[in-house]
């Protein structure tokens, strides 16, 4: 068993915490990561160590769904973390929990299960569809965004057996998917190992992040999986009261659905084993409050009226946090660093980089800073990142057009700017420093909205 402490038992001034999230699958962008970073190596069985004593590791969250290597990044986490379970913290994001659907709704529901959010299809719970293999690929593709895992999973279990993709039959497939997470499964084995937030170096983090709606929202174990106008909850006075309530609920949520893959029971109104836990990454079933997926970010901009920021300054500040670091949403090739306006003395570290892997980039959060490290393709070449957000005013502004001033490349003294439509990226040339402010202004941090965006 592992603890679901908040804080390390290292004095802080000893440790650098090395932040990374929203992996999806892609085992590649894992490896070389690993290969970037100097606190980290793999040794000769594939397994991830450490190369610096005072470095520690949080993984932000959704680890599945989008690339060829659910299995392996699983099995490589979830070593890593028994390896070092003080100096490790693997959280949890949708992608991770909602796969605990599938035990209910591909294998024990003769009907529809509510709640039924999806796009419109047909799902196959009658006629010659209504099998294992029907259920599991339409409750990914069509509920949980994930059109291409069934293919990927197919992919990795030939590449695991060192046979043809045509000699992994659907079944075999369809049941790898219900294996792992049942007893001893590597994704079961994985959110045993995992935890909703942490708090490190006064720093929170959470898939998500954090916004007026979720601030100290922590679900309670009757929350039925159905859409909740008053989801049942406890709110949280501290940072660190609702990081304990959170890793308190989710050990509780594991627990229970892991004792129900024995002991079944489903009252048909959204109570079953697990119900609550998988409730909790619901936006319609936590009424839009869950800080697994809630966030402020959106599309290029970030929905925090004054208001909002003093009101999470006012929270935050009550552990001592400045800076907090989510995933999620995803951002582009680099991760967006940025202080709040209204509240300058809080940095928000959006790193969901799942969209754009032309770059491999890592944050470092010391007790006294930020930085990012890594390199990215830009303009046909490979430039070098190393680059402290919190010592460049102008990392973090944005112009009234849209664009973000996002990364410095040191070797040349410029900048890299991002502007996000939907998610489409365009990005800047490399711009000298004057060029910048003439396009930011001079005193544009980013424009937040008149009110609040949730």
């Amino acid at each position: 068993s592992y603890s679901f402490c908040t804080l390390l038992n290292t004095s802080p001034d000893q440790m650098r915490v090395i932040f990374i999230t929203d992996l999806e699958g892609d085992y590649g962008h894992l490896i070389r990561f690993i290969e970037m970073c100097e606190e980290l190596r793999l040794n000769q069985r594939g397994e991830i160590e450490f190369t610096a004593d005072d470095a520690s590791f949080v993984f932000g969250g959704d680890l599945f769904d989008r690339y060829q290597g659910d299995i392996q990044l699983a099995t490589t986490l979830t070593q890593f973390k028994k390896r070092y379970p003080d100096r490790v913290w693997l959280l949890v994001g949708n992608r991770d929990i909602n796969k605990l659907r599938l035990f209910r709704e591909a294998t024990k529901a003769e009907s529809p299960p509510l709640p039924f959010w999806d796009r419109g299809s047909i799902p196959p719970y009658s006629g010659d569809n209504n099998n294992l293999v029907s259920k599991v690929k339409y409750l990914l593709k069509e509920t949980m965004g994930a059109s291409r895992t069934f293919e990927f999973r197919r992919g990795e279990l030939a590449e695991l057996t060192k046979c043809e993709r045509d000699q992994v039959t659907d079944e075999q497939v369809a049941n790898s998917f219900i294996d792992s997470i049942k007893e001893n499964g590597f994704l079961l084995e994985y959110l045993k190992c995992a935890q909703l937030a942490v708090i490190l170096n006064k720093s929170l983090f959470i898939h998500a992040g954090i916004t007026p709606a979720t601030v100290g929202f922590t679900p309670t174990m009757d929350l039925p999986f159905i859409r909740n106008n008053d989801p049942p909850h406890t709110v949280s006075e501290t940072p660190q009261e609702w990081v304990h309530n959170l890793n308190t609920f989710y050990k509780e949520g594991i627990k229970q659905y892991e004792d129900g893959l024995t002991k079944w029971y489903d009252d048909g109104m959204g109570s079953f084993p697990g119900a609550a836990l998988i409730a909790s990454q619901s936006a319609p079933a936590t009424a839009f409050k869950t800080p697994v997926v809630v966030s402020a970010y959106s599309q290029g901009v970030i929905n925090l009226s004054p208001s909002d920021q003093l009101l999470i300054e006012n929270f935050l500040s009550r552990s001592s946090i400045t800076v907090v670091c989510s995933g999620h949403k995803p951002v582009g090739d680099c991760p967006l660093v940025c202080s709040l306006p209204a509240a300058p003395s809080i940095y928000f570290v959006y790193a969901d980089t799942s969209h754009d892997r032309k770059s491999v980039t890592s944050v470092i959060l010391s007790p006294s800073d930020i930085q990012v490290k890594g390199f990215m393709k830009s303009e046909g070449e490979t430039q070098l990142l190393d680059y402290s957000p919190t010592q460049i005013p102008l990392i973090g502004r944005r112009s009234a057009c849209g664009w973000w001033v996002r990364s410095a490349v040191k070797a040349t003294s410029t900048y890299r700017l991002c502007r996000q439509t939907g998610r489409s990226y365009e990005y800047s040339e490399n711009m000298k420093e004057d060029d910048v402010k003439k396009l930011v202004g001079e005193f544009s941090v980013w424009q937040p909205p008149s009110e609040s965006v949730n």
